[in-house]
């Protein structure tokens, strides 16, 4: 995600849509070191080093390190960095995530720090995402997508590997109101709880 400005800024390349490489051939000129930073007087980037936000949780990292490296692919010439933060949906692991009545709960912060230039560009799971972006954000670039298949993490030696092999009654953890009513249309006989947290702590 970047701001209006960054990309008025930009020439008409789309220079920051990382999955695009230079042609075969093309000279850099085309697509040059300023024009992935904002104008000075806009917001201030100081020399050619990006500032990349992100959550910080591990997942989150490994994804904001996939968009660098195509960056870096792209435009070796530009220094990256990478911010990592805690959002509300990180700093509360208490809260089951659809009785939260604020929005934004995993980008808010991050957005923040994009308006006010601490950062250039954020890195967000398309998921975490509200249908409305905040004025003046703007989605930059889409990465291709990875599997988008749920996983199903079940404790070793107890024999079980798929949903269908547990038996009635079964608990089923997860976070998503969405998996849940996935699951259950097809094993109505399983039970279900609210878990939080990341990867890891789940």
């Amino acid at each position: 995600m970047a701001t209006h400005e960054q990309l008025q800024s930009t020439s008409s390349r789309s220079i920051l849509d990382p999955t695009i490489p230079l042609e075969k051939g093309a000279s850099k000129e085309a697509a040059p070191a300023s024009a992935l930073k904002r104008k000075s007087d806009a917001a201030g980037i100081t020399g050619t080093k990006i500032h990349i936000g992100t959550r910080r949780s591990a997942l989150a990292v490994v994804q904001a390190e996939l968009v660098l490296a195509a960056l870096k692919t792209a435009h070796p010439e530009i220094e990256y960095e990478i911010h990592a933060m805690a959002t509300m949906g990180d700093k509360n692991q208490v809260t089951a995530l659809h009785e939260f009545g604020a929005k934004s709960l995993w980008t808010h912060e991050l957005e923040a720090q994009l308006l006010d230039g601490t950062l250039d560009i954020v890195v967000h799971c398309l998921k975490d995402m509200p249908t409305q972006l905040p004025p003046r954000c703007i989605i930059g670039c889409i990465t291709e997508r990875e599997d988008p298949r749920d996983a199903v993490v079940m404790k070793a030696g107890l024999g079980f590997r798929t949903l269908a092999d547990l038996p009635d009654g079964a608990v089923v953890g997860t976070s998503s109101v969405r998996r849940s009513a996935q699951v259950k249309a097809k094993y109505p006989a399983l039970r279900f709880k609210d878990v939080r947290g990341n990867v890891g702590t789940r």
